[in-house]
């Protein structure tokens, strides 16, 4: 995950607790969590993000999404 990626998310988006937790069958350092325009998740383990989930119906708010988390 870019190292810019949350300071981007929570710049845009309202930020909710971090938890830590699980991600699936892996253990996570923590899970992140936004709301907004769009709901966020993101379960990271160290600079990587074990899982995400996102929910928006606006396509171009995905598009924002996607390109704050890829590489």
């Amino acid at each position: 995950m870019p190292r810019q990626a949350l300071d981007t998310l929570r710049q845009r988006y309202v930020e909710l607790p971090t938890t830590f937790a699980w991600a699936g069958n892996q253990p996570c350092d923590a899970v992140y969590r936004f709301t907004g325009s769009a709901s966020i998740m993101i379960a990271v383990r160290d600079e990587t993000a074990l899982y995400t989930f996102v929910t928006t119906d606006n396509k171009q708010e995905l598009a924002k999404i996607r390109a704050v988390l890829e590489w």
